[in-house]
């Protein structure tokens, strides 16, 4: 039976504890993590999951973060310091640097803190926030207002992958003021944050402009926003059903091929895109353009479609998937093998690395030893082949994607093609079966 159906218990640790049971089923939350802010809704959990911890087994920590962005945050830190103390759960506190990207300071500090809980969520941990009906109320119509489709106007989902585990939000049944309600039962303490009267932020004017004006008109209106968000969370589980049936059968590796995608209708073909790029999620402006793509196959052999963070390109029958890559600049670097060689223009280190009977050849490893980007014109033979070729010829039948070429790290001996990235030897420098040799490897540089 879903949660929609089931009558509501009173908020105590005994109905939380039901709860996690049934998000985390047929699993269960033997170490939790908490995001614990220090306002209402944060500390009234924090305060539930110290009375459930009396009757269950478990390990509990949490977690505050610094954003920086109030004069009073220090203070905040000290109340969560105290607060934990008092309870006995473990507390890590960590100032995060929020940098404004263009989508606003309230997102930016979001995308900041949801990137540090995931550095901090060990193996297996649950990580637990204090999301409300309330917030599942603003949510919705948040993502309305900005155009969201199905996915997105499934607002926050009650538990859900995340990082090394997993998160589960076990207060979304309940109002704020419910919320409230059990913290001044209680007695407990809390910080408020006066950002969050401030109306030019997207979510505080929904809370303070829009949603009592709403609930004027239509009392009821939280609990019905939270059961929309519910049924199109179940009709978001069967698009990803979809999705992953389709990307099996469209699916090559990583990539998408064309041929198959055409198969499909638009809308699966956009949910298939979705899926795919969840990972770096563009606009559906995006999503639509590939679409057009796709179907004119003609007219788009090399064509990219680029978003922040992101950048889709097709080559021949493939989609490939990619961070946005910067213009590559000409290089050249001398290198001494038993040192790695970080090119930060490509976004890679060389090493290499000591083996016998394959690779490069150590005696034919004379100085000076230049690594460089192709200028054209370059020339190779590979082991068993009797005359030299031109090196464009073997990138395109070994289908490395015209982009991806400029990237790829030349070895030269001199004026002499030694190595070709870390995929091929030239003839003139591979080792024998008796020989000595290296062998090459480019790693992406660590962000």
């Amino acid at each position: 039976m879903s949660s929609r159906k089931r009558n509501k218990a009173a908020l105590n640790p005994e109905a939380l504890g039901r709860t996690l049971d049934r998000l985390l089923a047929p699993a269960r939350a033997d170490a939790i993590l908490l995001a614990y802010s220090g306002g209402a809704d944060s500390t009234v959990l924090l305060h539930l999951l110290t009375r459930l911890r009396n009757h269950r087994d478990f390990s509990l920590h949490a977690v505050h973060f610094d954003h920086g962005l109030s004069s009073a945050s220090d203070s905040w830190v000290q109340h969560c310091s105290r607060m934990c103390a008092q309870l006995g759960v473990p507390l890590h506190t960590e100032s995060l640097d929020v940098c404004d990207e263009g989508k606003g300071m309230e997102a930016a500090a979001r995308a900041a803190r949801y990137a540090a809980l995931e550095r901090e969520l060990a193996s297996g941990e649950v990580l637990l926030t204090a999301h409300h009906r309330d917030d599942q109320a603003e949510t919705l119509l948040l993502r309305l207002a900005r155009g969201a489709g199905t996915r997105g106007l499934a607002g926050l989902l009650p538990v859900r992958r995340f990082a090394a585990g997993q998160l589960a939000r076990p207060l979304l049944e309940y109002s704020r003021e419910e919320i409230l309600d059990y913290a001044r039962t209680h007695g407990l303490e809390w910080v408020e944050d006066e950002s969050n009267e401030d109306r030019s932020f997207d979510r505080n004017y929904l809370r303070h402009e829009i949603l009592p004006a709403l609930r004027g008109r239509w009392p009821g209106i939280d609990r019905v926003l939270a059961r929309t968000a519910g049924l199109l969370a179940d009709e978001r589980v069967l698009l990803e059903e979809r999705a992953r049936e389709d990307w099996d059968h469209c699916a090559v590796g990583d990539e998408l091929s064309v041929s198959a995608c055409t198969g499909l209708s638009d809308a699966r073909l956009r949910n298939l895109l979705v899926h795919w790029l969840s990972s770096m999620p563009p606009a559906m402006r995006h999503i639509d353009e590939l679409v057009g793509q796709i179907r004119e196959p003609s007219a788009t052999r090399h064509a990219a479609i680029g978003w922040s963070g992101g950048e889709v390109r097709r080559y021949r029958d493939r989609l490939l998937l990619h961070r946005s890559l910067s213009q590559v600049e000409s290089f050249s670097y001398s290198w001494d093998p038993d040192e790695e060689l970080e090119i930060p223009g490509l976004g890679i280190v060389l090493r290499s690395q000591r083996v016998q009977g394959r690779g490069l050849a150590l005696a034919r490893l004379r100085a000076p030893l230049t690594v460089r980007g192709r200028v054209g014109g370059e020339r190779y033979r590979l082991p068993g082949q009797a005359f030299s070729r031109p090196l464009k010829k073997l990138l395109q039948e070994s289908g490395i994607p015209p982009w991806q070429r400029p990237r790829l790290p030349l070895l030269f001996v001199g004026e002499d093609l030694a190595a070709i990235g870390d995929r091929w030897v030239c003839a003139p420098f591979a080792a024998g079966p008796h020989e000595s040799g290296l062998t090459l490897h480019i790693e992406a540089i660590s962000p």
